[in-house]
């Protein structure tokens, strides 16, 4: 498992227990999707880059999780997260069970689409 980054614990001591572990599964999901992530803290919220680039962003707010993703190469992926999107955000509630599979699905699309790009 690749190491926490010192900006996390900043990020994640203000959040109470069950955001805070809901928000590291979400975080292991994406991170086991290439080895290639690079994480920051960009405008106050957890955002993993490749090659440079910002793709997904974490926020955590009082009743969910939101994904903020941003595809740049891929209009299908665009178009099939579009339908899991509240207001530019796929949102994970904390009262609902975690989909942990489709956001390491949804990561592992994103890096694919980015590398599809860089070969072109």
């Amino acid at each position: 498992m690749k190491e926490q980054p010192k900006f996390l614990e900043g990020f994640l001591e203000g959040l109470p227990e069950q955001p805070r572990q809901r928000f590291l599964a979400v975080r292991q999901s994406i991170l086991s999707a290439s080895p290639d992530w690079e994480e920051e803290l960009s405008f106050g919220v957890p955002t993993f880059k490749l090659g440079g680039l910002p793709t997904i962003s974490l926020g955590v707010f009082g009743k969910y999780i939101g994904i903020f993703a941003t595809i740049r190469n891929s209009p299908n992926l665009k178009a099939k997260v579009a339908s899991m999107c509240h207001k530019g955000s796929i949102r994970l509630r904390h009262d609902a069970e975690l989909p942990l599979p489709m956001v390491e699905d949804l990561a592992r699309q994103i890096v694919q689409a980015e590398g599809d790009a860089s070969q072109d």
